[in-house]
Parts: structure tokens; C-alpha cells; sequence
């Protein structure tokens, strides 16, 4: 496993390239301070969180959460209080494009 660079690491050139390597990159902040980035979550994940959505909403965010992390300080995904904030975000990470499907 890799080493997630630290959030006091993070500068514009690892946003650069998190950027070149995963297209968006999004950024939580905490009202104290600790800070934490995320890609948008891999359909895999996205498969895994929403199986288990109705049984464990818990689980099914730290699906996501833990899928999409890319670096700054873990606790925003390890402890509750960051956590239970951090989820409310979770579906932003989700892309998707509207479209129509149109009988021919």
C-alpha cells in the first residue's frame, strides 16, 4: 500500500498531478483545520457501497470514503466526528451525466 502524503505535504504541484492522475480532485476541510482529499470513487466501490446501503449506511459511506481517499490528515475518515461530517459530502463524489433513453 502506498503512502498517503500528509495534509501539511500537499501542495499545488500534488494537486497538479493527483489532477493528471485522477481527473477531479475535491477537498474536505474541518472547521478545525484537518483536511483530507478525495478522487471520485471507482464503480467497483460504487457497486459495494449501494449493496450494502440499506443495511449499513455506515459501512456504505466508508465504501466510498475509503475508496476515494488520496491523501491529508486520515482522521477525517478514521474518527466519527470527522467522519459523520465528511458523509453528508460523500454523493458529491459520484459523477453522472444526464441523458435520455429513447425507444427507436
Amino acid at each position: 500500500m502506498e503512502r498517503k502524503i500528509k495534509a501539511a505535504e500537499v501542495t499545488e504541484d500534488v494537486i497538479k498531478q493527483w489532477k493528471a492522475q485522477y481527473g477531479k480532485v475535491f477537498q474536505f476541510k474541518a472547521e478545525d483545520g484537518k483536511t483530507a482529499y478525495f478522487k471520485q470513487p471507482d464503480r467497483k466501490a460504487v457497486d459495494a457501497s449501494f449493496a450494502i446501503a440499506k443495511t449499513s449506511p455506515v459501512r456504505s459511506d466508508e465504501i466510498i470514503a475509503k475508496n476515494s481517499f488520496i491523501g491529508g490528515d486520515e482522521e477525517v475518515i478514521t474518527e466519527d466526528k470527522y467522519f459523520y461530517s465528511l458523509s453528508r459530502y460523500l454523493g458529491q463524489l459520484i459523477e453522472v451525466v444526464v441523458g435520455e433513453l429513447a425507444e427507436l
